[in-house]
């Protein structure tokens, strides 16, 4: 696509970046139409050059979104894991606890028949004691492994809401730069008054 030269007078307003907020299309105009001494110069070939770039921001912006899900579910995977690693290890350790106790209690009502009562209800307060420890453990491994992974998705929610923003951003600034295209292009048309640039 070649330059073309119109005899027009053109205002911009103050520089900005239009990928991430919001577009102005003055500022959009600029990346195709230069103000000269001879009037205005259309460079179409900048203008879709501009849109491949942020044709290419998006794509960039997509496959950052993947990758960051992707490493939060392996985070909140791995922390999983390690909650369940760990739950194992706890129950296990009070089981083995409570065996040798157990063991303790068993061999004293062997050897005294005269407190067999008595090493029966030691036997059972053990027993209460490693349930409810036992118990206490696993509701504390939930509950941070709980709030682990709801922070992992608060922080994957954020970033995606990010990278959303800028794509959304991108794609605004997109469909302004095609219709102010479009508008000078149309108006080069009208005006019927149009110097070809070599």
């Amino acid at each position: 696509m070649k330059k073309f030269i119109l005899t027009l007078a053109l205002v911009c307003s103050a520089t900005m970046g239009f990928a991430s907020s919001a577009v102005d299309s003055a500022e959009v105009k600029k990346v195709f139409a230069k103000v000269g001494p001879q009037g205005v110069t259309y460079d179409f070939n900048a203008g879709e050059t501009k849109i491949a770039q942020l044709t290419q921001d998006i794509e960039n912006y997509k496959a950052k979104m993947s990758q960051s899900a992707d490493n939060y579910k392996a985070q909140m995977n791995q922390s999983s894991e390690n909650y369940k690693a760990k739950m194992t290890q706890s129950q296990e350790t009070s089981k083995a606890n409570l065996a040798k106790e157990q063991d303790v209690i068993k061999g004293k009502i062997a050897q005294l028949n005269q407190e067999i009562e008595n090493c029966k209800a030691q036997l059972n307060q053990v027993n209460e004691k490693y349930k409810n420890q036992m118990a206490q453990e696993q509701d504390n491994y939930k509950n941070k492994m709980a709030q682990e992974q709801d922070n992992y998705k608060n922080k994957m929610a954020q970033e995606q809401d990010s990278y959303k923003a800028k794509i959304d951003g991108a794609r605004q600034a997109i469909e302004t730069l095609r219709n102010e295209m479009k508008a000078a292009k149309d108006a080069i048309v009208k005006a019927g008054k149009v110097t070809l640039m070599k």
